[in-house]
């Protein structure tokens, strides 16, 4: 079946960051003498360097931010790759472990929290349809956003907040719908390796808090569910857009100072 919805037809809303440390074997130029050069060879790849320093302990760390399309290990690929070209007469080298978390204004609790309260915010008038949407609120006290994923050289966090947009604003309090819904969610995200910690079901649109993998992008990840759910319900529920954004266990006041 045709999706309902593309990369080429909707419109995202996103706020992608992403916190990269990388282990040199031997201490980095300053970062004053090569920044701007790696800010512009990354912009090609639609990646943008907000900050860049060394630790203590000689780690060098970029902030960065992206568009919804750019999968983990692409940014990584990219990011590195594009470091390593660019010292290569210095003759750094580097260790193949790296370490990719992502980063929001709030701390994934404080999102998850939001999430949660979401239905107290927009209350509706009858008493009953409030409990009903209450009931289909979901979460996993199981799921921990902030534990570590591993491959064989790196350790990723990545957090993802989704939100999804009944099309026109249409509202709607049939509880077997939003069900639906709700189930198609949880069974969509666990079929692309990602695991649901919060979801929360009103009337004109619903909020997600995913522990995503590390080959799928943000984008992708909200495409998918928006067309499992427009596909189990047989109609184009959703406008044509979205919002990601990255959630962490650092909100960006921390990562700055």
């Amino acid at each position: 079946m045709d999706p309902y919805y593309s990369a080429a037809h909707c419109t995202p809303a996103y706020q992608l960051r992403w916190s990269l440390a990388l282990f040199p074997n031997t201490p980095v130029p300053a970062v004053q003498s090569w920044l701007s050069t790696l800010c512009s060879s990354l912009a090609a790849d639609d990646i943008r360097v907000l900050q860049a320093n060394v630790s203590p302990k000689g780690a060098l760390l970029l902030l960065l931010s992206t568009q919804p399309l750019a999968k983990p290990d692409f940014i990584v690929q990219c990011a590195k790759g594009r470091l390593q070209y660019l010292l290569r007469q210095q003759n750094i080298t580097w260790r193949r472990n790296f370490r990719l978390t992502t980063l929001g204004g709030g701390k994934t609790e404080a999102v998850e929290k939001y999430v949660e309260q979401q239905l107290q915010h927009h209350k509706l008038v009858s008493e009953k349809s409030q409990q009903d949407l209450a009931e289909l609120s979901w979460s996993d006290p199981e799921v921990k956003i902030v534990e570590p994923i591993y491959s064989s050289h790196a350790q990723y966090i990545l957090g993802l907040h989704v939100v999804l947009v009944h099309s026109q604003r249409w509202t709607t309090v049939e509880t077997g719908l939003l069900q639906a819904t709700q189930q198609t969610i949880l069974k969509t995200a666990a079929e692309q390796n990602c695991q649901v910690s919060r979801i929360g079901i009103l009337a004109d649109h619903i909020h997600a808090t995913v522990r995503f993998h590390y080959k799928l992008a943000p984008g992708e990840l909200a495409l998918a569910l928006m067309n499992a759910v427009a596909q189990r319900h047989r109609m184009r529920l959703w406008s044509d857009s979205y919002y990601v954004g990255t959630i962490g266990p650092y909100d960006m006041d921390a990562v700055r100072n």
